[in-house]
């Protein structure tokens, strides 16, 4: 059983997943039943607690890809 609804990046898909997730609650709750239980097993609090650091040190490359080149170029 899948533990997640995958949505394509530009979120495309987006109303379709809700759509059909919301005519079949049995589904949507099967889905959160099996995430809460592979959330437990395999997810850290030290990636957790990483995550919020590495997006937003990411953020720079992702909204300015100017920006991103001129920080490869210089050595710190």
């Amino acid at each position: 059983m899948v533990h997640c609804v995958p949505i394509q990046t530009p979120y495309s898909d987006f109303y379709d997943a809700m759509t059909l997730l919301g005519f079949h609650d049995d589904t949507t709750a099967k889905i959160a039943a099996v995430d809460r239980d592979w959330s437990r097993r395999f997810r850290r609090k030290e990636d957790m607690n990483a995550y919020p650091s590495r997006s937003v040190g990411a953020l720079p490359r992702v909204a300015i890809p100017a920006f991103a080149g001129r920080l490869s170029d210089r050595s710190i």
